[in-house]
């Protein structure tokens, strides 16, 4: 994964989670996003393969998609 593609991911974990948040008035838990895992939210969001990431990059995604 290139520097460019974390970026954008990161992007795109913090736009989501911010609609997200949004929607819920900030009471959320991954297994009430359409009934996806954690797994599915990021690569639903980023559109690359957990297995793309560390992780250390999965707890980050997570975080930042949770605004923490």
């Amino acid at each position: 994964m290139t520097k460019q593609e974390w970026f954008e991911s990161v992007a795109a974990m913090k736009r989501e989670g911010k609609l997200m948040m949004r929607k819920r008035s900030g009471e959320f838990s991954f297994g009430e996003w359409a009934g996806e895992s954690e797994r599915e939210i990021i690569e639903n969001v980023t559109g690359f393969s957990l297995e793309e990431f560390s992780d250390e990059d999965v707890d980050n995604l997570l975080n930042i998609y949770l605004g923490c």
